[in-house]
């Protein structure tokens, strides 16, 4: 993931090099006044976690005086909104990413918030959304079953209504199938 730094050239925040890897990319700042800032804002917008790490760089033979590099490690959530996760025996519609991940639980039909960080990445799992059509609408929901194409009954949140033959999207967790939009 690049960060677009065009939007930081007026306040004087420039990159002396950026190196790109398969699933990553590090950059090397001027300055390390504005790294924790953009960490911020990256972590706000796309939710995640970062952690700060000085490092003892060297020595100023002059002044006695220690010289250190500010590390920030940005971890990205692999989400983002209108994506459904598996979290703690929940299955959540994200809603809104940042520090906090709110979402909306399909199972209980509650709103429903939960942190990505260190301690929980491992935990989460995106789960995949399947495209299918709506067969029937009373007396319960019933959709297309995407792989074998015979009728089954469906979850619904209250929000989303719903036509005879439209295209919707759904997710599928213990051979029951749940509407996502």
């Amino acid at each position: 993931m690049l960060v677009d730094l065009d939007l930081y050239t007026e306040k004087k925040v420039f990159a002396n090099k950026i190196v790109e890897k398969k699933d990553s990319a590090d950059y090397y700042f001027v300055t390390k006044r504005h790294i924790l800032p953009l960490a911020q804002k990256i972590v706000r917008n796309f939710g995640g976690y970062y952690d700060p790490n000085a490092q003892l760089f060297s020595r100023n033979h002059l002044t006695s005086r220690d010289l250190f590099r500010l590390n920030v490690v940005v971890c990205v959530a692999p989400f983002k909104e209108k994506d459904v996760v598996f979290v703690d025996d929940q299955l959540v519609l994200i809603t809104g990413t940042g520090k906090l991940i709110t979402g909306f639980n399909l199972i209980k039909g509650k709103k429903y918030t939960f942190t990505y960080d260190e301690k929980t990445k491992d935990n989460i799992k995106v789960m995949k959304k399947y495209k299918t059509t709506v067969s029937k609408i009373i007396p319960e929901l019933e959709i297309l079953e995407p792989e074998t194409y015979q009728p089954v009954s469906a979850k619904n949140p209250k929000e989303i209504s719903l036509k005879l033959g439209q295209n919707i999207k759904v997710v599928e967790h213990e051979k029951e199938f749940y509407v996502v939009g």
